[in-house]
């Protein structure tokens, strides 16, 4: 079974939600909260989506029931208040499948721009070391 984090406009509706839960384990469906401001639209239009590394890089998705529990959890124990936790889900994929599998679910390729890493750190050398 494929795994599934869906960002960019935040919902899904009709048809492409059907397809989601039936084909996909749908790990967060979002509002407010966004991986990436605009990005089905931007898979739709055809543009490429510009990776460090072309998307090798890792993430955990989390299923949103989850998430929800885990924050749940927190309510009546004083001391994670005001804390920061780091939760994800128990699956690795790579950022570039999870951007494939967005274009499986819309239907359409998805583009992907390498952006290389020293590039990457020379825009961003607050993330070097």
């Amino acid at each position: 079974m494929k795994a599934l984090i869906i960002g960019g406009s935040g919902s899904l509706s009709g048809f492409l939600a059907q397809k989601v839960m039936k084909q996909y384990e749908v790990w967060a469906v979002t509002r407010g909260q966004r991986r990436q401001e605009g990005l089905q639209e931007q898979i739709l239009r055809g543009e490429a989506l510009r990776l460090v590394a072309e998307g090798i890089y890792l993430t955990q998705p989390i299923f949103v029931g989850d998430l929800a529990d885990a924050m749940l959890d927190c309510v009546d124990k004083p001391a994670s208040f005001q804390e920061i936790f780091c939760i994800c889900g128990p699956d690795i994929m790579e950022n570039r499948q999870y951007h494939e599998i967005m274009g499986e679910l819309l239907r359409t390729r998805v583009v992907i721009e390498e952006i290389p890493l020293h590039v990457y750190f020379d825009s961003h050398p607050e993330f070097q070391g």
